[in-house]
């Protein structure tokens, strides 16, 4: 049973019962739509948090169902997987718990973002539909952008761009898991 139905039942059973008043029930239906509203909102943002079509979380049978062997593998700490020069994809425990081009390769974002793209367009696009705001600051040769993104089991994904300040053209693009569960 859905938590919508167990609402649904409680509700309808303080109605009859003549425990709750109109106002009561209007104002439970108020935080409940809100609620529903940004688990929604929140849901969408996660599956933005892909790239190439691998998601956090995804086995290697699945990444090679989708790409094949890679190019090369590395085994330091954490297996990684690397497709061609420009695409690689770390794994823990046999799950995918990082993903990075930096390289306009074709590999793109569920949006369509990707290496080359726009960095304002991306700033907008998330602000705009997710209302998220990204964290910015700058390295040694590139400025970036980052967002946190969280699941509903409340572990994050974090999403890091860097681009170029003068151009802005995004030249890397980096997701990674803070906890798979």
């Amino acid at each position: 049973i859905s938590f919508v139905d167990k609402a649904d039942i409680l509700l309808t059973k303080l109605i009859i019962r003549g425990g709750i008043s109109m106002k009561k029930l209007t104002a439970i239906f108020t935080m409940l739509l809100v609620c529903f509203v940004v688990s929604i909102c929140q849901a969408s943002a996660i599956d933005e948090c892909a790239l190439g079509g691998i998601t956090m979380g995804v086995s290697k049978d699945a990444v090679r169902n989708i790409y094949g062997e890679p190019t090369k593998k590395k085994l330091k700490g954490v297996e990684e997987w690397i497709y061609g020069d420009s695409f690689s994809i770390k794994f823990s425990e046999g799950y995918v718990t990082s993903i990075t081009t930096d390289e306009n390769n074709g590999i793109k974002m569920p949006a369509g973002f990707t290496v080359g793209s726009d960095a304002k367009g991306l700033v907008k696009y998330f602000g705009q539909n997710y209302g998220l705001e990204p964290k910015r600051y700058s390295g040694d040769d590139m400025d970036y952008i980052s967002y946190v993104v969280f699941r509903p089991d409340q572990s994050g994904i974090i999403l890091r761009v860097g681009y170029d300040y003068d151009n802005d053209k995004i030249c890397f693009i980096n997701m990674y898991a803070t906890g798979i569960s």
